[in-house]
């Protein structure tokens, strides 16, 4: 989805596939998923995830977003800009 609004832009995606555990903080509710290319992300498992059931190794189908915002402004002027375009005497 991409939406664009006064300067603003901003793409969202919703991404599914399969991840392996690589690391579980059972205390500060810590999980690491690795994706099939390397990529290693680092989440909070939500209060009614049972941590005890999951072990290092385990694969997982997940969904996940993906999003991206920009923001366009004009530049402001700079120093030397701003000494040009004033008369000269």
């Amino acid at each position: 989805m991409l939406e664009y609004s006064e300067g603003l832009m901003m793409q969202m995606r919703a991404v599914e596939g399969t991840v392996a555990i690589t690391a579980i903080d059972p205390k500060n509710r810590m999980v690491v998923f690795q994706t099939p290319g390397g990529e290693l992300y680092q989440v909070k498992a939500a209060p009614g995830v049972h941590l005890e059931k999951a072990k290092v190794g385990d694969q997982l189908v997940t969904t996940y977003t993906q999003s991206v915002a920009l923001r366009v402004e004009p530049a402001a002027p700079s120093a030397s800009s701003a000494k040009a375009a004033l008369p000269k005497k």
